[in-house]
């Protein structure tokens, strides 16, 4: 059941993103919900449903967005087992570890994307990537994680992972 859970949460989100932020962009940023929402999973629930969150967000980003199948499936399982690991020295109570798991996260996520793409003879301005994409996303990520993170605090307690600090 949790996993199905995690599955309709992730398409859910996924479908959100699509279509009613596609009209929202906030300062022209669109915010990453299936990241955002893979970070959430790996810090409230155990490494087996932050992977079946990933791999649902990876494959449908990769579906209908990736130049090549399996980029963004790949890079949210690094993220997602990462953020997992990392987490655990964080305090259940402390607000900071959804905001700093998101800035790691978004970066980690253009840091990868950046090298693939290298990697595979793309063209792009480094600089204008970060200015305009990277360091706005990370700050409107971080910002609704804290929320997201929140109400699936208040929500989905009894799917929590038991871990260091909690």
């Amino acid at each position: 059941m949790k996993y199905l859970l995690t599955i309709l949460t992730m398409i859910a989100g996924f479908l959100f993103q699509t279509t009613i932020l596609q009209e929202i962009r906030i300062f022209g940023i669109l915010p990453n919900l299936a990241l955002i929402l893979i970070v959430v999973f790996s810090i409230r629930f155990d490494l087996s449903l932050c992977i079946s969150a990933a791999i649902t967000g990876g494959i449908l980003q990769d579906f209908f967005f990736s130049p090549a199948f399996g980029i963004y499936t790949l890079i949210y399982l690094v993220i997602a087992i990462a953020v997992s690991e990392i987490s655990d020295i964080f305090f259940e109570e402390s607000g900071a570890a959804p905001i700093l798991m998101m800035l790691f996260s978004t970066a980690c996520q253009y840091l990868l994307m950046i090298v693939i793409y290298y990697f595979a003879g793309m063209q792009f301005n480094l600089s204008a990537i970060f200015l305009r994409m990277i360091a706005p996303e990370m700050v409107l990520n971080a910002i609704i994680c804290w929320g997201v993170f929140r109400l699936f605090s208040k929500n989905f307690e009894k799917y929590e992972k038991k871990g260091v600090g909690r």
